[in-house]
């Protein structure tokens, strides 16, 4: 059977966007997305130049993946439907794509053409469930994108070598270099792409003499290079400090870091990630632990790993690559750099490679299944299985009640789902359920991201008109050395706003004001944010204290970027205090 390559890619972006349809309906997240909403939306007008030198300090730097959300809210007003539909166009890219890289590399390293394995293996990747996550979440974006430089690179790196053409080895390495703006994990792709390109390649004598050694070298030379010109840029970048490099440097080398603990999580990890990339069930948003039985998988995947290093063919090379994604992802469990220590979202760029691999390692049997009718009825009815596993997945997605619930049920211990559910009960009007969630919600001192639930039952409290007490809670969680300090302080700042019309006396009405005067100050101090400048001119105006508050007007109109609602108020605020000349 010979299938025509316009119906190949039409049938799997049929089957890509008849998948993920039901979340095109689906709300905004509210972990990460509603944040990521807020800081575009007082962001003014930004650049592509400005997102990739900020010139401040930062936690993550992914200057592409941003620069999407940008244009997001400047073409199409952050409309929620429009950026998921967007996310699933590009898993429908990456699936054509993953297409061009199969074919290409079983020309290499067969010499013949062939497309029922590249369909297979995009097919299956196409309806992989593990690939729910990344693609559903909004702010998911980050992996999906990532993805589409990384097929790119392997797509030219496979033809370049296949056709001995430098130039698009280059191409390969600047599509690495933009992944790694996209997500600083494609980091991990090098080693996959210095084993692709020292792999024995026997198959194809005629490739092996015309490609002397010396151009691998050469070729590895430009991964490097564009290796170092990332970390160089992303040094430039984030001058004021990198605090995503350090956290993640302390929890697995620094004087904090315990070998024998981390090498006892690595392995139990990423033999609990080789099930996960086999076996996605059960899926949850929210992995918090994993048992010490995966221990022994790690290892055996480490044997593997061993064993294909010994073996040193391209699909040896391909299956290290993505083994190598997916280790990254042991950082985050080690420093715990994200609100969940494991994800399903991490292995998105892996499952590319694991697809490549195992489609070309199973050439034999998928031809099989191509003649043999029975074995042919058997794999359409696991296809179809997994995809209805995904559409399930999907559909919960669609709510976050739904998809808040599911994930407490089978993480009941962990307090940021609970708190989670509380957010999504409340969006739903059950008002009463959330607050008893939230005040029940234990949040012990040593919980990664507790200032996340702080803020959520603070904001209960100070609901319920309990605004001191919710004042107090807040204050008393204020950490400069926590990544929600920032969303502290803004909430401590709300909530005085709230005081302030419950004020008993004079006294107690301008020390309100002045406490916020002080935080308002603070939040421009750490966000470097103009918006601010304009806060504390209002904040100052409040207390009658004309000369403060002109200047910071002044302030806000001249270093608010253009495109700010706020910059023309300022202006003519500043103008009426007789500061701004006409």
């Amino acid at each position: 059977m010979t299938l025509r390559l316009p119906f190949i890619i039409c049938f799997l972006l049929l089957v890509t966007f008849g998948l993920y349809y039901p979340v095109v309906f689906a709300p905004f997240n509210s972990v990460d997305d509603w944040n990521m909403l807020e800081s575009l939306i007082n962001a003014g007008d930004i650049s592509l130049l400005d997102l990739l030198f900020p010139n401040g300090k930062g936690y993550y730097y992914r200057p592409l993946l941003y620069y999407t959300f940008v244009l997001d809210r400047d073409l199409w007003g952050m409309q929620e439907s429009i950026m998921h539909f967007e996310n699933i166009a590009l898993h429908g890219f990456n699936t054509v794509l993953l297409f061009f890289v199969v074919s290409t590399l079983v020309k290499l390293t067969t010499g013949r053409q062939d497309r029922i394995v590249p369909f297979m293996a995009s097919l299956f990747f196409a309806i992989h469930p593990i690939n729910t996550e990344a693609v559903n979440w909004i702010s998911g974006r980050t992996d999906v994108l990532a993805g589409s430089f990384v097929l790119l690179a392997l797509l030219g790196l496979f033809s370049g070598i296949e056709r001995n053409r430098s130039d698009l080895i280059v191409f390969a390495s600047f599509s690495y270099l933009l992944a790694c703006f996209c997500k600083e994990t494609a980091v991990f792709f090098v080693p996959g792409a210095m084993l692709i390109l020292f792999a024995r390649h026997s198959a194809n004598d005629g490739w092996l003499r015309a490609f002397k050694e010396w151009r691998r070298y050469l070729y590895a030379g430009y991964f490097l290079a564009a290796t170092t010109v990332y970390f160089a840029i992303r040094y430039l970048a984030l001058s004021g400090g990198d605090s995503g490099v350090k956290t993640a440097l302390k929890g697995t080398v620094g004087s904090e870091a315990n070998i024998l603990y981390n090498t006892k999580v690595f392995l139990k990890v990423l033999g609990f990630y080789a099930k996960k990339s086999v076996i996605p069930w059960p899926q949850s948003f929210a992995i918090v632990s994993v048992s010490d039985f995966y221990v022994v998988a790690g290892i055996l995947l480490v044997v593997f790993c061993i064993f294909l290093l010994i073996r040193r063919d391209i699909l040896s090379a391909v299956t290290l690559a993505g083994v190598g994604l997916a280790s990254a992802a042991l950082l985050v469990v080690m420093s715990r750099l994200a609100w969940t220590p494991i994800a399903e979202r991490y292995l998105y760029l892996p499952c590319i490679a694991f697809c490549i691999a195992g489609s070309v390692a199973s050439r034999a049997i998928l031809t099989k299944i191509q003649t043999n009718r029975v074995a042919g009825v058997i794999f359409v009815t696991v296809l179809t299985a997994v995809a209805w596993s995904t559409v399930s997945r999907n559909i919960i997605w669609q709510d976050n009640l739904a998809l808040f619930t599911d994930t407490v049920r089978k993480a009941p211990d962990f307090p940021p789902a609970r708190n989670e559910l509380a957010l999504a009960l409340n969006a739903q009007g059950r008002t009463r359920e959330a607050k008893d969630l939230f005040k029940n919600n234990h949040l012990e001192a040593s919980l990664k991201n507790r200032e996340y639930g702080v803020l959520n039952a603070a904001g209960s409290l100070a609901s319920d008109g309990k605004l001191d007490e919710a004042h107090r809670m807040l204050a008393e969680n204020l950490d400069r050395r926590s990544k929600h300090y920032v969303a502290i302080l803004k909430k401590i700042v709300e909530v005085n706003e709230r005081r302030i019309s419950s004020a008993g006396s004079p006294d107690e009405l301008e020390s309100i004001r002045r406490e916020n005067v002080e935080h308002l100050i603070e939040l421009h101090k750490t966000t470097e944010d103009p918006f601010y400048y304009y806060r504390i001119g209002q904040a100052y105006l409040a207390l009658k204290d004309n000369v403060s508050a002109r200047s910071y007007f002044i302030l806000a109109a001249d270093k608010s970027p253009e495109g700010a609602y706020y910059r023309e108020p300022a202006r003519k605020l500043a103008r009426n205090l007789g500061a701004l000349k006409q």
